[in-house]
């Protein structure tokens, strides 16, 4: 399946390297773009983009929910 690029994204200084936080997502030039951990009692996703609205104008309506199924 290929999907288009997105936009663009927020740039990060980085992601703490903490126990349980896992890089889920990087660019190509290796910045990070989905982040996960834990914070207090609950868990936390940390995204840098918001363009994947476009994956859904392109026909891509089934991978665009897939995506955020599975994210949450």
């Amino acid at each position: 399946m290929q999907l288009n690029p997105l936009l663009g994204a927020t740039r990060w200084a980085g992601v703490k390297n903490t126990p349980g936080t896992v890089l889920l997502a990087q660019s190509e030039k290796n910045e990070p773009l989905i982040a996960s951990g834990f914070a207090d009692k609950g868990r936390v996703v940390s995204i840098a983009f918001d363009s994947t609205y476009i994956w859904a104008r392109q026909g891509k309506i089934a991978e665009h929910k897939a995506f955020w199924r599975k994210l949450i």
